[in-house]
């Protein structure tokens, strides 16, 4: 069943000068969705979760080789040159969703990189250590993981797809977390 209502939205004050007021209108289009009918009009909820998905593994790709030349500890590199490559499959499976929805992934602005690096220089100008270093990945990972987290929630229907990939993402930095630990 389909229902079509007229709701006057909008007044415009044209001033004196206007010959006529104009009005805009909105048509609401109300329909009655079944569960199937909802998942198959939630593809952006999809989008949100491997957008934000591959925006931070691309984050986590820029943070791991800004730090990289800073790490004297050939095990702590050796960890994080795994994660970027993991990082690496794992953006791209996302990234290869968004692509195949018709989406082109946003990269990370001048604006964020210049933060990021910054952010990380002034971390590490004074201490370089290897304890250092990894309670800062920590961190990072466990924002990263707190943010991703709190768009599944807010997107709580979503595709099995996009919900695997946000779930593989997060159990991987739970991992990271698990092994920057054991550095500190």
């Amino acid at each position: 069943m389909t229902w079509f209502i007229l709701i006057p939205v909008n007044l415009c004050r044209a001033g004196k000068n206007a010959l006529f007021p104009c009005i805009k209108i909105t048509f609401l289009h109300m329909l009655r969705k079944s569960m199937q009918e909802v998942r198959r009009c939630c593809p952006n909820r999809n989008r949100t979760c491997w957008r934000r998905s591959a925006r931070g593994q691309r984050s986590a790709l820029l943070d791991i080789h800004t730090v990289i030349s800073k790490v004297y500890d050939d095990e702590l590199a050796l960890d994080l040159n795994r994660q970027a490559a993991k990082y690496s499959r794992l953006q791209e499976k996302a990234e290869d969703k968004l692509l195949e929805t018709g989406v082109m992934p946003e990269p990370i602005s001048i604006v964020d990189r210049t933060k990021r690096w910054a952010s990380i220089q002034a971390g590490t100008a004074l201490n370089v250590s290897t304890e250092h270093v990894a309670d800062m990945m920590v961190k990072e990972n466990a924002r990263r993981l707190r943010h991703l987290m709190s768009t599944v929630k807010e997107n709580d229907v979503i595709g099995r797809m996009a919900y695997e990939i946000a779930e593989e993402f997060m159990d991987f930095e739970e991992e990271n977390i698990r092994i920057l630990k054991s550095y500190i």
